[in-house]
């Protein structure tokens, strides 16, 4: 089904009363788009990318043959040709163009696109042939999709097709599908399985009219470990709720890279990772019928750099349930991971939802924007550290946190959410497995850490600015042994009756207490000492030029103060040592920077095309920063759950323009592919910048004795290397 206008839903969800002088920007959903629009609807485009290319790789073209030796000059026509005859590591190169085809990777290979060319996996196939009857059109159509392939509570009954994975385009553009053929009007869509027919209501003769046809584009297998696929397009898939085909994408293969790809148009999830170690970087999801992303027993993720707008197309239920799961990116059972600088924009449900027993997540510098669900959610899980986010307009909460052990939440900027602003709930579940208690996880909400973070409500939000109790019945945790430390932070209202109360704060068991102003919430709760209350303030006056999207602190703001010094794990994550202001520094930016998700400043540095190897130190010239690395250690998880280190590259003083030094890990007595995963690129120091911070996966193992591997760092330029080589040791 293709239903809803979002676009114009979510323009509901605009912040458009707050005071006099103080109005947080109406944002438009432009702002962000990466292709053009058509019809209301943005187009999915690729990334121009330049992969180099190996001697040995072959080469796929839609005018080609599969009888030709796949070669540059005489390329296969098929991708699956490719597939069949491509040695494990080998390169398959596509030229621009459709392939209309479903493929599985088994063994490993890179699958990239040509050098500044498109080319596009499409599930759909071009239709002719209808006939005139009445006020529609129709043809004989048989569909091979799976049409009850999903959880009846997933269904909203407003969007009774939500769950039917048929699509119809007419010219680009997305027909809704109804559920019965008296329903079909101009514009929407019906598939009679039982009389085999396809049912339009508007005029497709003289236009190009396509049907998805195929469930899958790919699916990689788990024999193809260390995959990469790279600038491809993926549209138009039937993948459905609950099926094998779940997603228009199926990564099983530990270890793969997705990068500068599109997901667009699935009928479900665009990617769904089921494999440990994937590193997912600068892709566009767009348009997904669910999820955009969705992991499970993910661990040692990266996913950097990303853009997921308007998933949840198909408008599945956001109520929560046993079967709800709609967001941007959905993650259960996932250890070990890092979201940085990824944008999630107009997404018909939660931005970035954590759910069950997942832990260690560094959500850190994203950017959550009118979202209709929570910004992000962190759910009986475990040890996250939600940092340097700005989460601004999202429908419902814009940090929400339940049944969450140990969370560190640092200067965030959250500003006009529907719901609260920062919301800590005590989850009525309770985990009490030995493995999951050992990593942190126990449903029970405990030790958060609410600091530096800048909370400003509008005057549509109809729940306190900071909202706290214990579900559970009987209650058992009250705010305080909840939220174990709470300062340093901004909390404003437009104006200081609306919201008429500012924290709703579980004092007892049997009690709440609500408190309007900062002065009551300190004196009640003994709480906040050192946090400002900024009420009565134009938006204009905390934000540099919040119309223009940038929410950095304006001359003269109360945000301009240094806070409570970062704790270590947080200054890594935020990519600084020190900061002077309040709230979030960097985050990823709301305008959107290509196809393939913001350009921004990245926090961790993450693996590239270039691969480099230990060289000595260069110099670049006199009196420039010097560039060195620590060494790290970690203690390898049980076999089967991954885990990470996190190497610091600090500059030794803050440099007028870009540093940047490449980087490259090498064996000690620990060996690639098996007790962590590879990993090269570079890290790149914009002016004001000291710390760069290299993130690699360390495989489970029941394994004794301690191991090493290196990173080298090389060829630098705008400054020197004085410590080439920093040590990972894993016991």
């Amino acid at each position: 089904m293709r239903g809803w206008r979002r676009r114009r839903a979510i323009a509901g969800l605009t912040i458009t009363s707050f005071c006099a002088g103080a109005g947080i920007p109406a944002f438009t959903h432009r702002s962000d788009a990466t292709g053009p629009i058509v019809n209301g609807y943005e187009q999915a485009t690729i990334a121009d990318t330049s992969y180099p290319i190996p001697a040995n790789a072959l080469f796929v073209s839609p005018s080609g043959s599969d009888a030709n030796p796949g070669s540059q000059s005489a390329p296969f026509a098929t991708i699956a040709k490719a597939l069949s005859v491509a040695r494990s590591g080998g390169t398959i190169v596509l030229r621009s163009g459709t392939y209309r085809e479903s493929l599985q990777m088994k063994r490993a290979a890179t699958l990239q696109a040509y050098p500044h060319e498109q080319p596009w996996i499409v599930g759909s196939d071009i239709v002719t042939g209808f006939a005139p009857s009445g006020s529609t059109w129709t043809r004989s159509w048989s569909s091979a999709l799976c049409h009850n392939c999903y959880p009846s509570g997933a269904i909203d009954p407003v969007y009774p097709a939500a769950g039917l994975p048929d699509q119809v385009f007419i010219d680009g553009t997305p027909l809704t599908q109804v559920t019965a053929a008296r329903l079909v009007s101009a514009g929407r869509f019906y598939y009679d399985g039982a009389h085999h027919a396809l049912v339009l209501g508007s005029n497709p003769i003289g236009h190009s009219v396509e049907v998805t046809a195929r469930d899958m584009a790919l699916s990689l297998s788990s024999s193809a470990a260390g995959a990469a696929v790279k600038g491809i397009g993926f549209a138009r898939t039937g993948s459905t709720y609950t099926s094998v085909a779940d997603g228009m994408v199926v990564n099983s293969a530990p270890g793969a890279t997705f990068d500068h790809d599109t997901f667009a148009w699935s009928a479900s999830r665009g990617l769904s990772d089921f494999a440990p170690n994937a590193v997912i970087t600068n892709n566009l999801f767009l348009y997904s019928g669910s999820n955009g992303f969705h992991g499970f027993h993910a661990d040692g993720l990266v996913f950097q750099g990303n853009r997921v707008a308007f998933s949840n197309e198909e408008h599945f239920s956001i109520t929560p349930s046993p079967v709800a799961g709609e967001a941007g990116a959905k993650l259960a059972h996932t250890w070990n991971s890092v979201f940085a600088n990824n944008l999630f924009d107009d997404n018909g449900a939660n931005g970035l939802w954590f759910d069950v027993t997942s832990t260690n997540a560094v959500i850190a510098n994203n950017s959550m924007v009118r979202n209709a669900g929570h910004g992000i959610a962190y759910e009986v899980s475990g040890n996250a550290t939600i940092v340097g986010n700005l989460v601004v307009n999202n429908g419902r909460d814009g940090i929400k946190l339940s049944g969450a052990s140990h969370a560190e939440v640092w200067n965030n900027t959250v500003v006009g959410n529907g719901w609260s602003q920062f919301a800590v709930y005590e989850d009525p579940r309770h985990d009490s497995n030995p493995i999951d208690n050992a990593a942190g996880i126990t449903y029970d909400t405990s030790n958060v850490h609410a600091v530096n973070n800048v909370f400003v409500a509008g005057t549509n939000a109809t729940k306190p600015v900071f909202e706290s109790f214990d579900i559970s019945s009987p209650k058992h945790l009250t705010t305080a042994q909840m939220v174990t430390f709470d300062d340093h932070n901004v909390w404003s209202r437009p104006t200081a009756v609306a919201p008429s109360v500012l924290v709703n704060w579980q004092s007892s068991l049997k009690a709440m207490s609500r408190f309007s102003s900062l002065a009551s919430t300190q004196s009640g709760t003994g709480r906040e000492a050192a946090s400002v209350a900024a009420d009565n303030v134009a938006l204009t006056k905390l934000f540099a030029d919040p119309t223009n999207n940038n929410f950095s602190p304006a001359a003269g703001s109360p945000l301009q103060r240094p806070g409570a010094p970062l704790p270590s794990s947080v200054a890594a994550a935020l990519g600084v040592s020190t900061l002077n202001q309040l709230g979030a520094p960097h985050p990823a930016p709301i305008g959107g920077g290509g196809s393939g998700g913001p350009t921004t400043t990245t926090t961790i540095a993450l693996p590239t095309t270039t691969t480099a190897g230990p060289t000595t130190s260069t110099t670049t010239g006199p009196g420039q920063p010097t560039l060195s690395i620590d060494d790290v250690s970690v203690v390898a998880g049980p076999k089967g759950h991954s885990s990470t280190v996190r190497f610091t590259i600090t500059l030794s003083q803050a440099a007028s323009a870009d540093v940047t030094v490449d980087y490259a890990t090498t064996n000690g007595t620990a060996r690639a592919g098996i007790d962590y995963t590879a990993r090269n690129g570079s890290a790149t120091f914009h002016p004001g910048t000291l710390t760069r911070h290299v993130v690699v996966t360390v495989a489970g193992s029941s394994a004794t004795g301690a191991r090493t591997f290196f990173v080298n760092l090389t060829r630098p330029i705008g400054g020197t290397v004085a410590r080439t080589r920093g040590t990972a040791t894993i016991h």
